[in-house]
């Protein structure tokens, strides 16, 4: 073969076309191409896996801090209602009215249903008794007299525990707190029976969950003999007087309502 033919063989060969090494080249690219797209869906797929793990941990930390400020506090999450591993029925929290309290001094106690608290003279004092009940009554209270700061005691004297006849304030001889059918108020008088005007009973006595001292005397009228048991008790450190003449039968249980702040007794 001539040098001339040579050259032409050569330049034939390069006009002919090359399909295999084509279509290899094509295929790569193609492939190439796929793989890219794989790696970028991948990618976003994971960042966004990434940004709901930021936010979930956010929320975390959040409650963890005290956060959720942006929900009420009366309002049940979905755990309290039931829907939280070992929740249970919850419902919203509602403010449920208690019993009628009245304060005095550094103390609170319940007023009993159908009863009134009212101020009593013009010191630091309250009448607790039923409402609507004219008598009988005892030095314009026809209940339980509470008293705090200046304690009134026997003849207008300071309260003293243990001393005869406490309950009376007054100087003269009180009137019986029982209406007696034809008999004047003032002819018929309180006055001692056969133990005198001596404490019958007295000692430590429970009042909420402090410690009174407690004393009881024996009264009668003169003219219709009814007799009655004044009680009292004293807790000199929170300056508290309580003070049943008539023998209410509710007391005991507003005594054990009374709730003290600060330290007394």
């Amino acid at each position: 073969m001539t040098g001339g033919e040579d050259r032409l063989r050569r330049a034939l060969d390069d006009l002919a076309p090359r399909p295999a090494a084509d279509e290899a080249a094509l295929g790569g690219v193609e492939r190439a191409v796929a793989r890219r797209r794989r790696r970028t869906a991948v990618a976003r797929v994971a960042a966004a896996v990434a940004l709901v793990g930021v936010a979930a941990g956010g929320a975390a930390l959040a409650r963890a801090a005290g956060g959720d400020v942006d929900r009420p506090a009366d309002v049940a999450t979905p755990a309290q209602k039931g829907g939280g591993e070992g929740g249970g029925l919850s419902t919203l929290r509602t403010t449920v009215p208690g019993p009628e309290r009245a304060r005095i001094g550094n103390a609170t106690f319940v007023v009993p249903e159908g009863w009134a608290a009212t101020p009593l003279g013009s010191g630091d004092a309250l009448c607790v008794a039923p409402v609507g009940n004219p008598e009988p009554r005892w030095e314009d209270c026809g209940g339980l007299a509470i008293y705090h700061g200046d304690l009134p005691g026997r003849g207008g004297r300071p309260y003293e525990r243990d001393q005869p006849w406490s309950f009376a304030h007054g100087t003269d001889a009180p009137p019986c707190p029982f209406a007696a059918p034809g008999v004047a108020p003032a002819a018929d008088v309180v006055e001692p029976g056969q133990t005198g005007r001596a404490y019958i009973d007295g000692g430590p006595r429970p009042v909420g969950d402090r410690t009174a001292n407690f004393n009881q005397w024996f009264a009668r009228c003169s003219v219709s003999h009814r007799t009655f048991t004044p009680r009292a008790w004293l807790l000199p450190k929170s300056r508290i007087l309580i003070l049943d003449v008539l023998g209410q039968p509710g007391a005991e249980a507003m005594l054990a309502s009374f709730e003290f702040s600060g330290a007394g007794g």
